[in-house]
């Protein structure tokens, strides 16, 4: 699996849900970016070329795999 990748932001969010749901008093989680946005200082080619790419919606708009991930996640706690 490439670093940094979609797929890797992917896995990153399946490792990283189940952990938090088990922590007692959290009342609720948010991503930290929900949008890819365009930031100068990102310059690891070939991932950010100048953007900022920890969103679950890319800057074209396409949903990411974690979109997904965390939307599986939240249905399951309103079971």
């Amino acid at each position: 699996m490439t670093r940094w990748s979609e797929e890797f932001q992917e896995l990153l969010y399946e490792e990283t849900l189940p952990i938090l749901a088990k922590i007692p008093g959290i009342s609720g989680i948010t991503p930290w970016t929900l949008v890819d946005f365009r930031s100068p200082r990102r310059t690891l080619i070939p991932y950010q070329n100048g953007w900022n790419r920890k969103g679950l919606i890319s800057e074209t708009g396409n949903k990411k795999k974690a979109f997904y991930t965390l939307q599986k996640f939240y249905k399951t706690l309103n079971k």
